[in-house]
């Protein structure tokens, strides 16, 4: 009996393994082996028409085969590329270390290869990417409409820049020149940040420094860019989706400890770490409610000081105006308001700030009150000194409330004491407000000299370019035309000046940007000189200062002129189509601008080095050396542009090929495979008549109504002609698309993953899905948005694949990728949920699949068989990349932020737009084994 019993023991233990070996989730674990050697060693044979490559290997790694030229390395033919194993991709043996590969003797493209002198074969095991170098990187560019925050240190300055969701501080020297990033935290910091959040996902890979914004770029959750009703907003800009938000509406240095924030404040030090304090701190502001549904909303501060020993801060400048709304995202001009109080807070507790002294509600003259209390500093001793605006008054009270000073002083707006000579200068300009708003006042510095014999002297012009006249309109809401600070290294006093992007600038984004960035001023007697423009660095760095729209940076690896291309997004169409492209020269990192013939919403490039530009519903084809349209032979001619805005660019096509499109939408994607069929992903609305595009849809039972964030997929060949269409009917948006020279169907679709039956615990993000040649089909679960309700009774006898919808025919899945915005379910604020932020997968001739995982900051690379190969990358800012970093990370040296778009360079690099570090990744693809062998002559 006990035998009997050891027996179902034992079966029950297999049985139990072979569930959890079953597991959905096994997906996410890398399918290769790590012993990249070779048992026997490759060798050809001539067999007929044809030759065989034969080899065997010593474990289960992955594999490649390339045919090349001998003398460029360029690849003729990429034969295969996959793990071994069971799941092997077509033409692998499958459970096989040995192996025997046929080659036909043609290239990509099916054509004979008609001399063999010249060509070798290679044969590859265990991909090793490893990182290069950055391209599209400049630690200078400025990203914020707002007026970017500074504070002086004996280290520099520091300076916090962020806006459209990404959020940055650095450290810049007294000249201007970039020293170090604090915010993305170096990754060597990224543990020892208390109270950051962490995400452990069922995969059990390891624990995940979260990203708590909606848009799923920042660990900060204190400003504008938090979106989640965890948090009450801020009443600071557009709250739009969170996408135009910014966390900081001040920053402040003290010692080792920097803090910024706006309705909250967050924890930093000099080393990139929090201090040993808890990284998210306190509510910083009051709540106040406006509007007529009586929305909630916390007016931050815009100044904030610490005490000498950076146990206190200060808190002033609850200047803030409540928008009107005219529809949509247009917002007008509305009330400026202000709380009329001084706080202070125990820096080291959680605990909410206090009054120091004034009233909220009251404005008042006398030595306990403000009217509009603007900025705050601290002397050595503890002293605070107030900037009163509308009192035309600077106050320095004592740390125990007592008034110690008043100095008059003209519309006094930002003040500081000079770290060296601990002089006191004040500079006045005119704010926003519902009083003064058109009057002028010059934009003047004043020197107060030093406590206790604080005098005003005759007031110095500051530049001219920053005026005399308040603006009547401030897009971010913050009221101030510029910000500044101020520095005395080395006994030169220099200015730095950043400008709010106003009303004025606003109109010429690209001009605006380029007026408003950092200018440092150094100031001898009366007069200022420049002496740096951080402008005029990043212009003649990129040609163009603008930052890419929604950080939007699709970019796409030409194979003939050996370029990266990256769209320069425009305004209109909610900044998603562009009409120039950034080209990009790899090897030097030199830029250029490509004027393109209309404007685009995508673009891709053929093997032979063609540009394919894409507006809603129309592909036309160029030769980007002179930019002359290569017509197609199914095409028409017409007139075509993406955007509707006034700056839209529309052009004439002479044979472009009218696609089955016709939303102004997100389109999902379009790739060319070697042989030239292309395939394009966009959405359509199936009840438009006059496009007679309702006609070819299949209509089915849980099928989901086309709408814009529904995808449908066109496959057309090299000439133009459509070979087949909706092929994967009832699909959600996708962020991706490819065809293999098979016409087997990639994509990045929106849907969330379901594994074992339930979700991905991240809902924002999608799922990588391949589908056969024949196509599939999704099935959609209830009656929501469906064309025809599918009964109960009907649905599949198995679990869902994606969330609320069944993928029929699907050859493979790999969850938890991309940013999916209009999925919108992680507790947002009401109306949130955009995808205007987004990411794109890519894909290469080896049929390998690139995803991006930017809540595991990594890229996933899947073989055409769907085996997880690798992950490239982890954690890190822009200091800490490769052997030459700050902070050496080892493994492959990447680090990554949010590495949201992706292109290759087949089997050569891979390219990562990385908009959370502001610059793109190139990691070249090494192997850790490579035999070549030259091809016989036939």
């Amino acid at each position: 009996m006990k035998y009997l019993f050891l027996s179902i023991g034992i079966f029950f233990i297999l049985f139990c393994n072979t569930i959890v070996l079953a597991s959905d989730w096994d997906e996410f674990k890398v399918k290769r082996e790590n012993n990249f050697e070779f048992v026997t060693k490759p060798t050809i044979t001539k067999k007929e028409n044809s030759f065989v490559i034969s080899f065997e290997t010593k474990s289960f790694c992955d594999v490649t085969i390339a045919i090349e030229n001998k003398s460029n390395g360029k690849i003729l033919r990429h034969l295969v590329s996959g793990v071994l194993g069971k799941n092997a991709p077509t033409p692998l043996k499958p459970n096989s270390k040995k192996q025997s590969i046929a080659f036909d003797g043609k290239d990509d493209a099916g054509k004979y290869i008609k001399e063999f002198s010249d060509v070798q074969v290679r044969v590859s095991l265990g991909l090793k990417p490893v990182f290069d170098k950055s391209l599209f990187d400049e630690p200078k560019r400025r990203h914020s409409i707002a007026r970017i925050q500074m504070a002086t240190h004996q280290d520099g300055v520091y300076v916090y820049d962020g806006g459209n969701g990404i959020d940055f501080v650095k450290l810049y020297d007294f000249d201007g020149n970039y020293k170090k990033t604090i915010y993305p935290f170096p990754a060597n910091k990224i543990k020892e940040i208390k109270n950051l959040k962490h995400k452990e996902l069922p995969s059990k890979d390891g624990k995940y420094p979260a990203k708590v914004n909606f848009l799923g770029t920042s660990f900060l959750r204190t400003g504008s860019n938090y979106a989640l009703n965890l948090v009450t907003p801020t009443i600071f800009g557009s709250k739009h989706y969170g996408m135009y938000g910014k966390a900081a509406s001040f920053i402040a240095v003290s010692k080792k400890n920097i803090t910024i924030g706006m309705g909250h404040l967050a924890r930093l030090d000099n080393t990139g770490g929090s201090g040993g304090l808890d990284f998210h701190g306190p509510q910083v502001g009051p709540i106040i409610s406006y509007g007529k549904d009586r929305t909630k909303a916390i007016v931050p501060p815009t100044s904030v000081a610490f005490s000498p020993n950076g146990k206190k801060l200060y808190l002033a400048g609850y200047h803030y105006c409540v928008y009107g709304k005219a529809s949509g995202d247009i917002i007008t001009s509305g009330n400026w308001k202000t709380q009329h109080m001084v706080y202070e807070l125990d820096y080291n507790s959680n605990e909410k700030p206090k009054v120091f002294l004034g009233n909220p509600n009251k404005p008042g003259n006398d030595n306990k009150s403000f009217n509009l209390p603007i900025s705050v500093t601290t002397d050595e001793k503890g002293n605070v000194y107030v900037c009163d605006y509308f009192n035309d008054r600077v106050q320095v009270f004592s740390a125990e409330k007592k008034i110690l000073k008043s100095i008059p002083v003209k519309r006094p707006t930002y003040i500081t004491i000079l770290p060296n000579t601990k002089e006191t200068i004040v500079i006045s300009y005119t704010i926003a407000t519902q009083k003064n708003v058109t009057k002028n006042n010059p934009t003047t510095l004043t020197k107060l000299g030093k406590f206790p014999n604080l005098k005003a002297g005759k007031p110095i012009l500051l530049p001219k370019e920053y005026g005399t006249k308040g603006e009547g309109y401030l897009y971010s809401g913050t009221g101030f035309p510029i910000s500044t600070v101020l520095s005395d290294n080395n006994g030169k006093i220099r200015l730095w000046v950043s400008k709010e992007l106003t009303r004025a600038n606003r109109l010429t984004r690209t001009k605006g940007i380029r007026r408003t960035n950092i200018k440092i001023w150094e100031l001898t007697g009366t007069k200022f000189k420049l002496i740096n423009d951080f402008s005029k660095t990043t212009k003649e760095k990129f040609i163009d200062s603008k930052p890419v729209y929604y950080s939007r940076e699709r970019i796409q690896y030409n194979p003939k002129d050996k370029h990266l291309y990256c769209t320069k997004t425009i305004h209109g169409f909610n900044g998603k189509s562009f009409k120039h492209l950034y080209k990009i020269n790899v090897s030097t990192g030199k830029i250029s601008i490509i004027d393109l013939p209309f404007d685009a919403e995508d673009f891709c490039f053929d093997n032979s080095g063609y540009l394919y530009l894409k507006s809603i519903d129309i592909v036309a084809r160029y030769d980007p050396s002179n930019m002359r349209e290569v017509p197609w032979d199914y095409g028409i001619e017409i007139k075509t542009a993406t955007s509707s805005s006034s700056d839209r660019k529309l052009g004439s096509v002479i044979s472009g090929i009218k696609t089955p499109v016709n939303s102004g939408w997100h389109s999902g994607g379009i790739y060319v495979n070697a042989k030239g069929d292309f395939v394009i992903s966009g959405a359509t609305y199936a009840d438009n008549k006059e496009d007679n595009l309702s006609s070819s849809f299949n209509i089915y039972k849980g099928r989901a109504k086309n709408s814009k964030t529904v995808n449908l997929i066109h496959i057309y060949d090299k000439y133009g002609k459509l070979i087949k269409s909706d092929v994967v009917p009832g699909l959600r948006e996708n962020y991706g698309v490819a065809i293999d020279s098979n016409k087997n169907i990639y994509m990045m679709n929106a849907s969330t993953r379901v594994l074992d039956g339930k979700a991905y615990p991240d809902s924002l993000t999608g799922t990588i899905i391949k589908f056969p040649a024949t196509g599939g089909r999704i099935i959609k679960k209830g009656t929501k948005q469906v064309s025809v309700p599918l009964d109960p009774s009907e649905e599949p006898k198995r679990p869902v694949d994606l969330k609320g919808a069944w993928a029929e025919n699907a050859s493979w899945f790999y969850g938890g990728v991309g940013f999916s915005g209009k999925n919108g379910t992680r507790n947002l604020l009401s109306g949130t949920g955009c995808a205007c932020w987004n990411a794109r997968m890519t894909f290469d001739y080896f049929n390998r699949t690139f995803a991006p995982e930017l809540n595991r900051f990594k890229v996933a690379v899947l073989d055409s068989n769907g085996n997880l190969i690798l992950n490239i990358g982890r954690y890190g800012n822009r200091d800490t990349a490769g052997d030459k970093g700050s902070v050496k990370v080892g493994g492959d040296g990447v680090t990554l932020m949010h590495g949201a778009y992706l292109a290759t360079h087949s089997d050569k690099r891979l390219f990562i737009a990385d908009p959370g570090n502001d610059r793109i990744v190139v990691v070249k693809l090494n192997y850790h084994q490579n035999e070549i062998l030259s091809l016989p002559e036939k």
